[in-house]
């Protein structure tokens, strides 16, 4: 009498734990993911040069994950950059910020008036008239997150 094969016996076992190891691993990757809310574009008043975004964007990962910068269409702004406001002997300026902003792992960063945002420059005529304006965000680590943000006058907001 043959003996059975172990090896049937075991391809089963294997399959199930790479199914395991697959859905851990996607699990894993949902949760490096960032998303926005409370989002919106200042509308420009007439005859304005620049706008200002302002949003919260939250990471759901478990490390902490490196915003590089943000772009926008040439039909919105000439550019895009990331501002924070300094206060400085009782003064306050706009500040470009070069270096990067962390978002920390399972958290939130906050762009709002009076502290970081983003200045759109040299907005086109057309832009006082879009009803959303999309903003790609840039990380560290070449990825990117796509978010249509609507176009709020001042008095909406």
């Amino acid at each position: 009498m043959q003996q059975p094969d172990k090896t049937l016996f075991f391809l089963p076992l294997l399959a199930s734990a790479c199914l395991l190891l697959a859905s851990a691993v996607h699990a894993g990757l949902q949760g490096d993911s960032v998303s926005i809310r409370e989002a919106w574009v200042r509308k420009p008043v007439p005859g304005a040069a620049h706008a200002a975004a302002f949003f919260t964007l939250h990471n759901d990962a478990n490390i902490a994950k490196q915003l590089s910068g943000v772009q926008c269409d040439a039909s919105v702004a000439r550019v895009c950059e990331m501002h924070q406001h300094i206060h400085s002997n009782g003064k306050m300026h706009m500040q470009k910020i070069t270096e990067g902003l962390t978002i920390p792992a399972n958290s939130d960063l906050r762009f709002s008036p009076g502290s970081y945002h983003v200045m759109l420059l040299d907005v086109t005529p057309a832009m006082g008239n879009m009803k959303t304006v999309e903003l790609v965000f840039t990380f560290a680590d070449q990825s990117t997150y796509h978010a249509h943000l609507p176009v709020k006058p001042v008095n909406e907001e």
